[in-house]
């Protein structure tokens, strides 16, 4: 009878102490949980008060892009530059004003080219009139080449661009007199399906 009284008594201790455990678990377990929930409501309120940064980072990597993308236009610019260079630039072969064509806008009106020649100004309004113009006037020199003095400046917004340049120049004519001539010279530039061509060109004298 002892016996099963002390037995009673320690199964009823060992069921308190189970349902003293549980609860514990269960107060646990909602404080544990309610540590998460509160945990992750201050982490999206720490996002979203960071999220004008990220906003922001966006903006920096979108100029960033675009500044690259501008760099990239001014290369190609400054490369044809060099080109438009090179085919002026003959020296004692004859003067091709077909290396310039791809340079261009072709077609009636398309371009306008304001230029000094002595003391006359020279104004042609299509790539034909260009050529027309220039290869004559080249056929007295047996020597001619000329070259940028200083920094070729550019400008570029969107599909045109301008670029601001003197060259000074030096020949010599087939009879033997030499020559010296410095110009300012102002190219528009069109970018038409992926390329750029020259719309507008204006040369005048550079004052020394």
């Amino acid at each position: 009878m002892n016996n099963n009284r002390r037995n009673f008594w320690l199964t009823g201790a060992a069921l308190c102490l189970l349902v003293f455990i549980g609860g514990h678990k269960i107060r646990d377990d909602r404080i544990i949980k309610n540590n998460i929930s509160q945990q992750s409501e201050n982490s999206d309120q720490i996002f979203s008060e960071h999220r004008p940064f990220s906003g922001l980072f966006g903006q920096v990597a979108n100029a960033e892009n675009e500044d690259k993308a501008m760099k990239n236009e001014r290369a190609t610019i400054r490369q044809l530059t060099q080109q438009w260079f090179e085919a002026w630039s003959p020296q004692e072969n004859t003067f091709k004003a077909e290396k310039l064509r791809p340079l261009y806008a072709q077609g009636e009106d398309e371009i306008t080219i304001v230029a000094r020649v002595g003391n006359e100004i020279v104004s042609v309004q299509s790539w034909e009139e260009y050529r027309q113009t220039w290869e004559p006037l080249m056929e007295r020199f047996d020597y001619w080449s000329i070259q940028p003095e200083g920094e070729i400046q550019i400008v570029v917004d969107g599909d045109r661009a301008v670029s601001t340049f003197t060259w000074f120049g030096r020949g010599r004519y087939k009879d033997g007199r030499e020559i010296t001539s410095s110009r300012h010279a102002t190219h528009v530039w069109q970018k038409r399906l992926g390329r750029w061509v020259i719309v507008h060109e204006h040369l005048s004298v550079a004052e020394k």
